[in-house]
């Protein structure tokens, strides 16, 4: 790719800002742990509104004409696909994603909650209580945690990467089961290769501490690199996409007066709250394209998820649950925004495909291809994504800030953090991608021995 410098963005204030945040809420740091389920209203009744109406509203349409098309529905038969006035980078999309896989990974039948009484004291617990499989914190066990990810042969410390296709894939059984802690990290092409460079970057950091550091460092080389990555995702949350989607007046606010909504026990429990799993949390369904363009070398764009036969077939579409083939190899300046990204026209259906793409508008619309779900692949839900969407809310930050903050590890407790890669306190995405694909030299070696 060679992109060896990164646009301008998000200022490192921002980082301090969260730390603020977090020291200024009400709740005091207890440690993290998952398990829990919660809401954040149990008083309120449940918004019992007619099923009929809810299938009518978040029904596919019929046809690919403006008439055709469905309430929730959107596509370029609309006049355009969305995009986004801000021009924010599609990456994040997909970023928030492996965000919500960190937070909640809901064991069978969580989907039903809703249909219980509420709990008292707002956590659901007993027999046949919704449980959360995820640790209530930003620490990436989506990838280390779970099932677990096989260590790397010949190295027990690095994580296991690729197939003998392609280096940059998952590794697979013979059927071509992703062997990976979280299954829905291979339910597409993109999700894929971006948690792909977290786990990358872990073995990135193995080799540096390898050829670096001393004797001390290099025995305990997995759990530093597991540490920084961690520390890494944490910063990248902060500064590259929580401001993106919070406004920095309601980041104040939580600043000045504390958590309002997530508090008292569901928050002390870690309880992962309803109103965030089924309603806030689902922006990223609506910001979501139906097409991408994976590189330069692709005829097209592919779709996300297939809409006919033959756009079923294998090589037009990203659909996960297989192996990429090394074609499908992400340029990742399409993805986030480098200095040398080329922003295309997203007024135009063929040139906005053609450099940096765009996420889409967080409204009632959804590209066509996630209002056709579910389609074959793993961890897709049951029953199309837009029956469970909700109204997005800028208080969603509370929940993300107070995972950060019951996690004593995280790096809103460490004053003064610095990247050993960048120099910096606030790290971006494209930084952790220019350090992985070797265009970003570490800027400290002797802090990465120290981490």
């Amino acid at each position: 790719m060679g992109p060896r410098a990164v646009a301008a963005g998000a200022p490192a204030a921002l980082l301090l800002l969260a730390a603020a945040l977090l020291a200024a809420a009400a709740a005091a740091p207890t440690p993290a742990r998952g398990g829990f389920v919660g809401v954040l209203f149990p008083s309120l009744p449940a918004c019992n509104l007619p099923r009929p109406f809810l299938v009518n509203i978040s029904a596919a349409g019929s046809a690919n004409t403006p008439a055709g098309l469905g309430y929730m529905e959107d596509s370029s038969a609309r006049g355009t696909d969305n995009n986004a006035a801000d021009r924010a980078a599609a990456g994040l999309t997909y970023l928030g994603q492996l965000l919500s896989h960190d937070l909640a990974d809901l064991d069978g039948g969580s989907v039903e909650v809703r249909r219980r009484p509420p709990p008292r004291g707002g956590v659901y617990t007993g027999p046949g209580a919704p449980a959360n499989r995820a640790t209530f914190s930003l620490d990436l066990d989506t990838l280390y945690g779970r099932r677990g990810h096989p260590p790397a042969a010949g190295d027990r410390a690095k994580l296991a990467m690729g197939t003998p296709a392609n280096p940059l894939d998952w590794p697979r059984d013979a059927a071509g089961v992703a062997r990976i802690a979280d299954a829905r990290n291979d339910e597409h092409f993109i999700i894929a290769q971006l948690a792909g460079v977290f786990v990358r970057a872990h073995n990135a950091l193995v080799d540096e501490i390898a050829s670096r550091c001393g004797v001390g460092a290099r025995l305990r080389r997995y759990h530093i690199a597991r540490r920084l990555v961690r520390l890494h995702f944490q910063s990248i949350i902060l500064t590259d996409w929580l401001p993106l989607f919070v406004t920095r007046d309601v980041l104040e606010d939580i600043a000045a007066r504390g958590r309002q909504l997530f508090k008292g026990r569901v928050a002390a429990a870690g309880a992962v709250p309803v109103e965030f799993l089924a309603g806030t949390n689902r922006l990223g369904h609506s910001i979501a394209r139906g097409r991408y363009r994976l590189n330069g070398q692709s005829p097209g764009p592919l779709r996300l998820f297939p809409l006919t036969a033959e756009e079923a077939r294998p090589e037009n579409n990203l659909r996960g649950g297989r192996p990429i083939p090394a074609a499908a190899t992400i340029e990742w300046n399409r993805f986030f925004n480098f200095s040398d990204s080329r922003v295309g026209d997203i007024r135009n259906d063929t040139d906005q495909f053609a450099g940096l793409q765009v996420y889409r508008r967080i409204d009632r619309l959804y590209a066509r291809p996630l209002m056709r779900l579910p389609v074959a692949g793993p961890g897709l839900p049951d029953e199309p994504i837009a029956n469970s969407s909700g109204s997005v809310a800028g208080r969603r930050a509370e929940v993300i800030l107070g995972a950060l903050q019951r996690d004593l590890q995280s790096v809103v407790y460490r004053r003064g953090w610095v990247s050993p890669l960048t120099g910096s306190g606030g790290v971006r995405m494209v930084d952790l991608i220019n350090f992985v694909e070797g265009d970003l030299p570490v800027a400290d070696p002797a802090a990465l021995c120290r981490s």
